[in-house]
């Protein structure tokens, strides 16, 4: 992603997502379902009320947030690095255009 240009935020719990996404510009997400332990419905939630598009990079195939937010592309892991930077260009192009 890096290499694509793109800044990179990364954490490893739902509590630290939370608190990024209250104060920093995401563009962006990736969301893996299960951050740390803990189900990822409330930072999908939180990406959901900013209007920040999101994608899933996840090795679950089955999960209550992949079902609740089916619209979200899900990329299984493990996958070639360019698969997320295509998704994630996917889902910013609509705001670069604008």
């Amino acid at each position: 992603m890096r290499a694509s240009g793109a800044s990179i935020l990364a954490a490893t719990s739902v509590k630290t997502v939370l608190h990024l996404i209250g104060y920093a510009h995401i563009c962006a997400a990736i969301v893996d379902v299960n951050l740390g332990g803990e189900d990822c419905s409330s930072v999908c939630a939180a990406v959901s009320r900013r209007s920040i598009p999101f994608m899933f990079y996840t090795g679950y195939s089955a999960a209550p947030s992949l079902t609740a937010r089916a619209a979200a592309p899900a990329i299984a892991k493990p996958a070639a690095s360019y698969t997320n930077v295509e998704t994630v260009t996917r889902l910013v192009q609509p705001l670069v255009q604008a």
